[in-house]
């Protein structure tokens, strides 16, 4: 009977886990077919790994080998789905304080400021383990992780708008459309076709990784300097 009872319960508990495996694969099999996963990591990486790039080689200071590796951690964090839980809890986060659509220059000041500490706080533990992962040492990965945080802190603002561009430039949606830059829906969104407008953001992300490969290459220090 006993060993009726823990065959029983070892039963369970494999089919408590293959459950949950289950589960895991069929989201990330959800998240990797979904266009707006991959709408939110173009947007993430149209300014950001240039930026980045540059931090890296002119601020920084990991070493190319380093900075590359760590780059190409960082997005492929990213196209697991941190860009998505980045955007998603900016969201919530901006909701929460009323700042979603600042419409003053106290609420824009106050929104600046919530994505600068967002960004800070959500990105420090991110770049101190790829540096690690990259064979950086625990202390320099800190230190490299701390400055790289810092400069990337002031950018959340622009992520955040650029994750809000993104969004309609591949929707006809109003509420969509409603977040973009103003100067954004005049120049683009108000002038330009859906279809092309969902090209433009293809051709970004080509952009951004012809951007960031020729920093890292090029730049004092680079890989082929």
């Amino acid at each position: 009977m006993d060993a009726l009872s823990l065959s029983r319960s070892f039963g369970s508990a494999g089919n408590y886990w293959r459950g949950k495996l289950s589960r895991l694969v069929e989201y990330y099999r959800r998240l990797l077919r979904s266009r707006e996963q991959w709408v939110g990591f173009a947007a993430q990486s149209l300014f950001f790994n240039p930026y980045l790039a540059a931090a890296d080689m002119f601020f920084v200071h990991p070493g190319a080998i380093h900075g590359v590796v760590s780059r190409c951690l960082a997005n492929f964090w990213a196209a697991l789905g941190t860009c998505g839980i980045y955007s998603g809890g900016r969201d919530e986060v901006f909701k929460k304080l009323g700042l979603l659509a600042p419409n003053s220059r106290f609420a824009v000041l106050a929104a600046c400021l919530t994505d600068t500490a967002y960004g800070f706080i959500l990105n420090l533990p991110g770049f101190v383990l790829n540096y690690k992962l990259s064979g950086c040492e625990w202390m320099a990965s800190v230190v490299l992780g701390v400055k790289a945080a810092g400069a990337a802190s002031w950018t959340s603002s622009i992520s955040g708008a650029l994750f809000d561009t993104f969004r309609a430039l591949d929707s006809d949606d109003p509420r969509h459309k409603a977040r973009a830059p103003a100067w954004v829906r005049w120049a683009v969104i108000d002038r330009v076709q859906l279809k092309t407008r969902k090209k433009l953001i293809w051709i970004s992300l080509a952009i951004s990784v012809a951007a960031t490969a020729a920093l890292y290459c090029f730049a004092p220090g680079g890989l082929l300097s």
